[in-house]
């Protein structure tokens, strides 16, 4: 989303003086990732800053804090986002989607100790909730 028309959305260039990103979560997350694929930072005039909601990506695109904010529409698991189109809607255009990108969602099992990772008993899975309810066989 930006507060800029969508003609005049572009990838970061060496054009612009310095580009600040908004995406929802942390680093590593999957709007971190989405963010740093989109905004290719070869030219290193790119930063990204993290928020933990999305109102706070909202927010920071609206008051010129950040050109651009990066939030998830949908999720394979959780389906449509709904929030972030409210929020759309609020801006009454001031914020459009300028571009998608589909990222697979993958999760990983690790187990700690001296575990080979076969035929071992799992008592408990110690993790966000977000990330079991993700997984089909959880």
């Amino acid at each position: 989303m930006s507060k800029r028309k969508s003609s005049e959305a572009t990838h970061a260039t060496q054009e612009d003086a310095h580009t600040r990103v908004s995406y929802q979560g942390i680093p590593f997350s999957y709007c971190f990732n989405a963010a740093s694929v989109f905004f290719n930072n070869e030219l290193g005039n790119v930063t990204l800053k993290e928020s933990l909601s999305l109102a706070s990506v909202f927010g920071a695109v609206i008051s010129g804090d950040c050109h651009y904010g990066v939030v998830p529409i949908e999720s394979s698991y959780h389906g449509t986002i709904h929030g972030v189109y409210d929020r759309l809607v609020a801006s009454r255009g001031a914020l459009t989607i300028l571009a998608e990108l589909s990222l697979v969602e993958e999760h990983c099992l690790c187990v700690g100790g001296k575990s080979t990772g076969i035929d071992i008993d799992i008592d408990s899975v110690h993790c966000h909730p977000h990330i079991l309810e993700c997984c089909s066989d959880a």
